[in-house]
């Protein structure tokens, strides 16, 4: 059909008018779902990283018994970094937090007059048939979500869940 033959000789296709008004719409939808597709993903990002220490702390307490080697477990919490490094066979295994993830706390917490540098950095040994340490760490991101990561002494699983749980 030719622009011609139109009826009341009305073109085909789109105005500048009606294009912009898409474009506003579309954008004020953006707009609209970006903070909670923000915060879903920054609390996929906080259980990953809570999952990830769940597992390296199951693969220490797992590594010990099997292979009967003491275990040493470095909590960096400036870096946001855990390392497990095996003290015979020198084996190592690291999780590094994403950004915007930090350690908040580390239960138990250090006493007052160790020195800041065991304050910064603290340390844990698992040692084959021995009772695991109990220990809790604390995770934070941006928005103030937690979650905690926990080392069950009795059973030496890792257990990851909101506080208070």
């Amino acid at each position: 059909m030719d622009v011609e033959t139109l009826p009341g000789n009305a073109r085909a296709g789109v105005t500048l008018l009606e294009l912009l008004i898409v474009a506003a719409l579309i954008g004020l939808l953006v707009g609209l779902t970006f903070p909670s597709v923000s915060s879903g993903l920054d609390s996929i990002r906080l259980t990953a990283a809570a999952d990830q220490i769940v597992g390296l702390l199951n693969l220490t307490v797992t590594r010990a018994e099997r292979l009967q080697e003491p275990v040493l477990v470095e909590i960096h919490l400036a870096e946001g970094r855990l390392e497990a490094v095996g003290l015979r066979s020198r084996w190592t295994h690291q999780v590094e937090l994403p950004s915007g993830i930090r350690i908040a706390r580390v239960l138990p917490e250090a006493t007052v007059d160790e020195d800041s540098e065991r304050q910064r950095n603290r340390q844990l040994v698992i040692y084959p048939g021995g009772a695991t340490p109990a220990v809790e760490l604390e995770l934070v991101n941006g928005r103030g979500q937690t979650r905690r990561v926990r080392l069950d002494p009795i059973t030496g699983l890792a257990q990851a869940g909101s506080p208070g749980s």
